[in-house]
């Protein structure tokens, strides 16, 4: 049976933006207690100092008020001869080395900065750095009407023999406010999309070189809904150096949380005396999308495809919600979603995606009753649309109905919730929370029960399941304090 469907368009692009200033305005100051230029338009506020590699110290998102360049707050004032490497900085900063060079001489180096107004209404920061072998030229360029950084990069070699080079734009990054395991990253390679799962506090670093297929590579929070994304402009170079620090969360200025390196790493040329090599990469920011499916590098826009479940007994529903944001203005779009189960297409529709503010997502909203709908999976594809009647690109989803396994759990939580209860009144009748000092794990005890019945209602069972075992073992431990063999 067809179900009944329901289209509604949800906007959830916010006002804020729209009464900011997008003029690109530059001044002088201080960041960090370093001298620093300073780009701003209404939406991203870019500041770079000259100091220890022409290095980007903020990159910050206006409407949020988090950044994305991360620097380290013990190693930030030190004198270059006080560290032993640029990545003891953090931000972003040139690292043209190879083989085992690195951190090179850039980082230390003190760059030439200065102001450049471009006939678009765009400034730039043109940083000049030089050491015994190498020249470096990077422009920074912030535009009106946009989130987007664009680097361009320009490397000549000043030796008197051939050397062998490569760009590379040496950032760390976060995305959000925490940089912890929320930060994932996401990338179109040869074999279709991929996510790198960051773990933080990890006892060894991570390292691994990330084979791109489409032109970019995004730093998600997936919690927070905010993106970091890098956009390559430059033709013959696909390769992205993931680096995931051991341990770093408690070293981080402004935001708290640990960072993920991101580089774009040039091809090894060899170069003669007085030629150059060049590349460019764009930086966006955005909220409101957690996991990218692609990205329209010709445009800046980005999309997903998500599904929330609401489960209300045996029936619910299901919202399927496709998102585009773009790092300029986002005109008006149309998105056409197909529902598909045993290769079979159930039903599909049109919906209509609103304009928005540079850096916001916006959304079309579907939602259907899936009383009707036998037990499996189903897949979901988006397929979006821009004014002109141009594809922009494709996301895919999917959610399952499974009323055997919801039965099971929903048996399984009001156990645990009489077990829980159970607990609480023995300690508060032992006063055990104050003797044993548990009060505060009992509040993460009921934190987190609060929690796994959102899962449940959502859909979440496999989430749900797992948190349920972490729950049951932490209640068991709790018990064990009172002098019980087990949970009562």
């Amino acid at each position: 049976m067809k179900p009944s469907l329901l289209l509604g368009a949800l906007l959830v692009a916010g006002t804020t933006l729209t009464a900011l200033s997008a003029e690109v305005t530059s001044k002088n100051g201080t960041l960090h207690g370093r001298e620093v230029f300073t780009l701003e338009n209404g939406f991203v506020r870019l500041s770079v100092t000259p100091e220890i590699g022409g290095r980007v110290l903020e990159f910050v998102n206006l409407k949020t008020g988090h950044g994305s360049a991360k620097v380290r707050a013990d190693n930030i004032a030190k004198k270059p001869d006080d560290n032993w490497a640029g990545a003891d900085y953090g931000g972003c900063t040139d690292a043209p080395v190879l083989g085992l060079g690195w951190p090179g001489d850039f980082w230390k180096l003190t760059y030439a900065l200065a102001f450049e107004d471009g006939k678009d209404g765009s400034k730039t920061i043109v940083a000049k750095g030089k050491s015994q072998d190498i020249e470096i030229e990077r422009r920074m360029t912030l535009f009106p009407d946009s989130t987007m950084l664009r680097v361009e990069t320009k490397q000549t070699n000043i030796n008197k023999l051939d050397q062998k080079m490569r760009i590379r734009f040496h950032c760390e990054l976060s995305a959000g406010t925490r940089g912890d395991d929320n930060d994932d990253v996401f990338y179109q390679s040869p074999d279709g999309l991929k996510m790198v799962d960051y773990a933080v506090g990890a006892e060894y670093a991570r390292m691994e070189v990330l084979k791109v297929a489409g032109g970019w590579v995004a730093l998600s929070d997936t919690m927070e809904k905010e993106s970091v994304f890098k956009l390559l402009r430059s033709e013959g170079v696909q390769d992205v150096f993931y680096w995931a620090g051991a341990n770093e969360a408690t070293e981080i200025v402004g935001n708290e949380g640990a960072f993920v390196g991101l580089d774009w790493l040039g091809k090894e040329q060899v170069v003669e005396p007085g030629k150059s090599i060049s590349s460019v990469e764009d930086l966006f920011l955005s909220d409101g999308i957690a996991r990218p499916a692609f990205v329209n590098t010709a445009d800046c826009i980005a999309g997903e495809v998500t599904t929330d479940r609401k489960v209300y007994g045996k029936s619910g529903s299901v919202v399927v919600t496709p998102s585009l944001v773009s790092a300029k203005q986002l005109a008006p779009a149309t998105v056409k979603i197909t529902v598909g189960h045993a290769d079979k297409e159930i039903t599909s529709l049109d919906g209509k995606i609103p304009g928005a503010a540079p850096g916001t997502a916006s959304s079309a909203g579907i939602k259907w009753d899936y009383s009707d709908l036998e037990d499996g999976p189903y897949r979901i594809q988006a397929v979006f649309v821009d004014g002109n009647a141009r594809e922009i690109g494709r996301a895919e989803g999917a959610f399952e109905i499974n009323r055997a396994l919801l039965d099971k759990l929903t048996t399984l939580l009001s156990e645990e919730k009489k077990a829980f209860d159970g607990l609480k009144a023995q300690i508060k009748q032992k006063g055990a929370g104050k003797a044993l000092d548990i009060s505060t794990e009992l509040s993460i005890l009921e934190f987190r029960m609060e929690g796994i019945e959102a899962l449940l209602k959502s859909g979440s069972y496999d989430q749900m399941n797992k948190e349920l075992a972490v729950f049951k073992r932490e209640a068991d431990w709790m018990s064990s304090l009172l002098g019980n063999s087990k949970q009562p």
